[in-house]
């Protein structure tokens, strides 16, 4: 029987396996090891060994099977809620407001090329196509 930590690769098998990085088990005897799902980072009990998924804090996400968090871009985009797996980036005539977590139209007289958490005012002479 193979211990936390460890899984067999195949049944009745005598060797034992190390789970990868980024992935655990918790039980005795496991043929496997678990992915931690997306918005989740794998957390090691350096004394026992156990891993464990934790939500990611706010304004991180993560995608399935990592081991840590990544921030979002806070000029760029936003986090939907804690425990996301991706950071929203809003498009063209659009910006980020990361105080709501979505996307806003700018207002006239104000563009965005998309990707930014603000609106600019345009150049003398031009104005925005929601005239």
């Amino acid at each position: 029987t193979c211990p936390i930590g460890k899984y067999a690769s195949s049944m009745g098998s005598s060797s034992c396996e190390t789970c990868e990085t980024g992935t655990y088990n918790v039980d005795e005897g496991s043929f496997g090891c678990d992915k931690c799902s997306g918005g989740k980072r794998l957390v090691i009990n350096s004394s026992t060994g156990l891993g464990t998924c934790v939500d990611c804090e706010n304004g991180e996400f993560s995608n399935p099977g990592s081991s840590s968090c990544d921030t979002c871009e806070h000029t760029a985009g936003f986090v939907s809620k804690s425990g996301s797996q991706t950071c929203t980036y809003c498009g063209p005539g659009f910006y980020a407001d990361i105080s709501s977590h979505e996307c806003k139209e700018c207002e006239l007289g104000k563009f965005s090329i998309g990707g930014k958490n603000n609106c600019e005012v345009c150049p003398a002479g031009t104005n925005t196509n929601n005239q």
